[in-house]
């Protein structure tokens, strides 16, 4: 291997140094001598002895730190120098392999910088063909990862990505192994993309919930992470005693996500209700409907449907004109009291000249409403009161929304 090679190298061409130091300062007599060899030892630069180049070369620069920290930062790192070692294919030296073996000095004129010019006086140094650094800069709750890929010949950028991706390990080391294999290859290593999905209560507690992707349920979980690949995808979250969580994730390819869901307590439902009013309102309705044209048909023989019923020795007969209140020739007043009972009982009977409100006629039939009334007024109340059920039925919804 390249690092093996190259360490032993590294660690000769280092030490070469201090060994002739000592040399010189063993003779008492030449002070002079012991003290120019070591400052002018101190002041070169370290001179690697690299192995001759058996394949293109890349050299793999620590990101730069802008305000991520030191964690993320090494994460990163280790995320990028991974990968590149098995994207390119070539050889591949990494800014941790030559730090292993660097003095302070040595280390700050090698590795982390992320300026195409200062990539390229390192890229010259180690005789790469190809330099991959870059940096990482908090934002908020997010990352900003930016790699770019540098020709040393020319000192010019050749290739660059960039990723914003959640505060989240596995996220933003996911995210910089995709961003080095586009880097050096176009394309990313793993084409599905992660997404963290979590769920939480109205008191801010986790929530286990039903985790349903394009219509197929997946797990079970508070949280839970899907593996999915670029595109858009229908994402609901199922809890009882809740309201369905939907949503539609577009995922990017190298572009984690954290999806994280408040559920809503679930309202009860007041459409069942409204139906039974509904329905009462329309039954009450009809009904008053159907007895007065019942008691029109009595009283004046104009009912809109036909009505049939018995004389007094039982034959059938229809309610016609003939057989109205106003038309028939009465056997007697009994019969005339009887008839108007009959009519009153759907539609009331207003109350004569003089005569005062609920008071009897000779036949004892009350002066005021009938059923017909009774049955058309309550039915104008169940009317209202489905109104104002699905208006507040509505109105819940859009809120709960």
């Amino acid at each position: 291997m390249l690092s093996s090679a190259l360490g032993l190298v590294l660690l000769v061409s280092l030490q070469a140094p201090s060994s002739t130091t000592t040399a010189t300062t063993t003779p008492p007599t030449t002070p002079s001598t012991t003290s120019s060899t070591p400052a002018a030892t101190s002041t070169e630069a370290p001179k690697l002895a690299l192995p001759a180049k058996t394949a293109p070369r890349l050299f793999v620069v620590d990101v730069a730190d802008k305000g991520a920290g030191g964690e993320v930062a090494a994460a990163i790192n280790q995320a990028v120098q991974d990968q590149a070692v098995k994207s390119h294919a070539g050889e591949t030296i990494t800014a941790t392999q030559i730090r292993i073996l660097l003095t302070a000095q040595a280390q700050q004129q090698l590795v982390g910088c992320d300026s195409e010019l200062c990539m390229t006086d390192v890229g010259r140094v180690i005789e790469a063909d190809r330099i991959v650094g870059g940096n990482v800069v908090r934002v908020g709750d997010d990352v900003l990862v930016t790699l770019i890929a540098v020709n040393p010949v020319d000192g010019k950028r050749v290739a660059q990505q960039q990723r914003k991706v959640p505060l989240n390990r596995d996220l933003y080391y996911y995210a910089a192994r995709q961003l080095t294999s586009l880097l050096l290859t176009g394309k990313a290593a793993d084409p599905r993309v992660p997404v963290v999905v979590s769920a939480v209560d109205p008191s801010g507690g986790a929530a286990e919930v039903a985790v349903i992707v394009d219509g197929k349920q997946v797990a079970t979980a508070a949280t839970h992470q899907i593996d999915l690949e670029p595109g858009q995808h229908e994402l609901i979250l199922k809890r009882d005693g809740f309201v369905d969580w939907k949503s539609v994730v577009d995922v990017v390819e190298a572009t984690p996500l954290q999806v994280s869901a408040k559920l809503v307590a679930a309202r009860t439902s007041l459409w069942p209700a409204a139906i039974a009013t509904g329905v009462v309102a329309v039954a009450l309705t009809t009904t008053s409907l159907l007895l007065a044209d019942y008691a029109v048909d009595r009283y004046a023989g104009t009912g809109l449907l036909p009505w049939s019923g018995k004389d007094a020795a039982g034959k059938p007969v229809e309610y016609v004109a003939a057989n109205s209140y106003l038309n028939v020739v009465p056997t007697n007043s009994a019969d005339l009291c009887q008839r108007e009972i009959e009519i009153s009982l759907y539609t009331g009977r207003a109350a004569a000249d003089g005569e005062p409100p609920n008071h009897q006629n000779a036949c004892g039939v009350a002066a005021g409403p009938g059923l017909v009334h009774y049955l058309g007024g309550t039915a104008a109340l169940f009317g209202v009161a489905t109104g104002a059920l699905v208006t507040a039925d509505l109105v819940f919804g859009a809120s709960a929304e």
